[in-house]
This record gives C-alpha cells, structure tokens and sequence, in this order.
C-alpha cells in the first residue's frame, strides 16, 4: 500500500473555515434581504397612495363661490366627495384669461389645507398678487391637491361672479404671500 506524505487539514482549521464561509454567505444574504425589502417597501408605500388618490376627489361649490373685486379674495366651499382624507397643496388663478403663478398651501402660516372624508372647508384665498400686472378680471381658479389627479377648479359664470364684502365676512384666510 502506498501512503501519501501530503497531510489534509486539520479539523480545526476545517471547522473555522467552514464557519467563516458560512458567515460571509450570511452576511451577502442579510444585505441583499435588507436592500430588496426596502425597494418593495418603498414601492409598495408609493403604490398605496396612488390607490388611495383614486378614490379621491374634492368638489367646489359653484352656487356658494363669491369674489371680491376690490380686495381679491375668492370665497368659497371645498368639499371631499372621496374615501379619504385630502390635502389642497396649491390654489391656480387666471386672470383676464392668462394663467398666473400659483398660490402654494401648504406652509405653516396656512393651516387650512386639509379637508376629511365627507366634510367641506370653507376657504378664502387672497389672490393681490395675480393682479399686479394690471389684471382687472379674474375668469377662472383651480384648487389642486397633493394627489396628482385631483382638482377642481370654477370658470367664471356667464353672469359674472357673486359678490361680497370681505369685512362683514368670517373664515380662514389663505394669503398669496407664499407663492414661490
């Protein structure tokens, strides 16, 4: 018989390796893992929200929309005909037929943004600044939403717009001084 003089490794040496290998394959695996959930996760939030915008929708009321000439400001109702609840993040104007700079509102001196399931806001929005480059006549106002396909907006009526007098009237001001 003849023997080899070539000696294997050790057990020890076997089993610290065998541990070691294990390890780093652990290790690859645990941060794959980590990586791949949080991507469906990410994912999965976003694709929750969509599903959630479309079953939203918010309503103006055409009957009760009033403006004020003199000082700028439109009046009016907001309604959420949807399952959940919405958060109006910016307010579109149109003066003389030509779209001016949004009204942003969503910042802290604004706290009437959000609007719950089956309930309605009354909102003023003080529109000055659309009318500084010599509008005389606002035709149309858009209320948009933090979800994408959502909004509303009211077209000027043929008969022109109801009026009334700001200093008699109470509510939630939402300024222009935030357009950005």
């Amino acid at each position: 018989m003849i023997f080899s003089k070539r000696k294997g490794v050790s057990p020890l040496i076997a089993a610290v390796l065998l541990i070691a290998f294990t390890m780093a394959i652990a290790a690859i695996l645990t941060a794959w893992i980590a990586g791949f959930t949080q991507e469906h996760k990410d994912k999965s939030e976003e694709f929750d929200k969509k599903i959630s915008c479309a079953y939203s929708n918010i309503e103006l009321d055409r009957d009760y929309a009033k403006w004020d000439s003199t000082n700028h400001i439109f009046y009016g109702f907001v309604s959420n005909t949807g399952v959940d609840a919405i958060t109006l993040t910016k307010v579109e104007s149109w003066v003389d037929g030509e779209k001016q700079l949004p009204i942003k509102l969503n910042t802290s001196s604004i706290a009437l943004t959000s609007v719950d399931k089956n309930e309605y806001l009354e909102i003023y929005v003080n529109v000055s600044r659309a009318f500084s480059n010599g509008g005389t006549e606002l035709t149309k106002i858009k209320f948009i939403t933090d979800c994408d396909p959502v909004f509303d907006s009211i077209t000027q009526p043929q008969g022109g717009w109801n009026t009334f007098d700001w200093t008699t009237s109470g509510g939630t001001l939402a300024n222009d001084n935030s357009q950005k």
